[in-house]
């Protein structure tokens, strides 16, 4: 997974990410302990669990559940749980639909696998649903 860590943090240096919101509309301001669907995933919602500020760049902590890909070999009624992603706020703002809740918990797993990201911290630069399907591309080139 090395090369793939590499490889996103690059990509970010060239990447241009635009909010989804649409001129005019305004968003709820990103805050702990919110969901938002997540549309470019089947199923997708990602629970906020930390919002900092890393060498200037503001951050969003997440933990995602989505529902499987059936292009990478997934069944479509399999879930999986990523327990905790750090992603750029523009990254994250092009992600996501609506808010499905302003104030919930955060699924399992979140606590345990933030304190393992702080050993080998990385932040995401791209959409969500990029970095899942190309994380999973990668996975399968490297397994089969």
């Amino acid at each position: 997974m090395k090369g793939f860590s590499r490889r996103v943090l690059l990509s970010g240096l060239a990447l241009s990410v635009l909010p989804a919101v649409a001129a005019g509309q305004q968003r709820p301001a990103f805050a702990v302990g919110q969901e938002w669907a997540v549309p470019d995933l089947p199923e997708g919602h990602a629970f906020i669990g930390l919002i900092d500020d890393i060498n200037g760049v503001r951050v969003i902590h997440v933990s995602l559940l989505l529902n499987g890909l059936p292009e990478y070999g997934e069944r479509a009624d399999s879930g999986s749980n990523y327990g905790h992603l750090a992603f750029t706020e523009g990254a994250f703002a092009a992600s996501i639909g609506d808010l499905e809740e302003a104030s919930t918990d955060l699924p399992e797993g979140y606590r345990s696998d933030y304190a393992r990201w702080q050993q080998h911290p990385f932040v995401i630069p791209m959409p969500i649903g990029q970095f899942i399907r190309e994380s999973k591309a990668f996975e399968l080139r490297h397994t089969t």
